[in-house]
């Protein structure tokens, strides 16, 4: 099972790329009304108007069943959310799980990425071993659509990002991995700054 935390635009394409895989996912949304609709229509009208949700995908407000028996959570809810949302991971039962983490951005106040954000509310081994990047020039369009996008999935456990590629990993979402995450995570945020300029 994997967990999709966030429906909006980045996580239904990323929901749809994993359930592609054949992957069951539980795509989780804070805000109950548009979990709603989605569940009654069967697609993200707010986002991706037009594409039906992939039949293994199922659409939940509740965090904790959410998170419930999932190997892997994927956090596609935006970086500044991270100090709302790591507390509630941190609490669930991380033996088992391994986090993703799919937000670009350096936290404005401390000047922190997000794996060193995660260092406040996780164990270390935790975000030594099972926490991960996943970045790159991808636009949840194109995903959702299956135009070629590359990405790179970092992680400090080489085994570890091996494995979580395999979730993403397809013809026209080609990833590839490495162990230097805070390496991606400041790529990462200085590339739409980048691209702005």
């Amino acid at each position: 099972m994997v967990t999709v935390l966030g429906a909006g635009s980045w996580g239904t394409a990323l929901a749809q790329l994993v359930a592609s895989h054949g992957h069951p996912v539980r795509l989780w949304g804070r805000n109950a009304g548009l979990v709603a609709r989605m569940r009654e229509t069967g697609t993200n009208l707010a986002f991706h108007e037009g594409i039906p949700l992939h039949p293994g995908i199922s659409v939940t407000a509740d965090l904790r069943g959410a998170l419930d028996g999932s190997q892997v959570w994927i956090n596609a809810t935006p970086s500044y959310a991270a100090r709302a949302i790591y507390p509630e991971l941190a609490s669930a039962d991380t033996k088992r799980a391994y986090l993703v983490s799919t937000a670009k951005g350096i936290e404005r106040e401390s000047t922190l990425t997000l794996s060193q954000i995660a260092g406040e509310y996780f164990p270390q081994a935790f975000v030594r071993d099972r926490f991960s990047v996943l970045s790159g020039p991808s636009f949840a369009f194109d995903v959702i659509r299956g135009i070629p996008t590359a990405v790179t999935l970092a992680c400090a456990d080489t085994g570890a990002s091996k494995s979580l590629a395999g979730y993403f990993h397809s013809k026209a979402f080609h990833v590839y991995f490495t162990t230097d995450v805070l390496g991606v995570e400041i790529a990462g945020g200085l590339k739409n700054v980048i691209a702005i300029a």
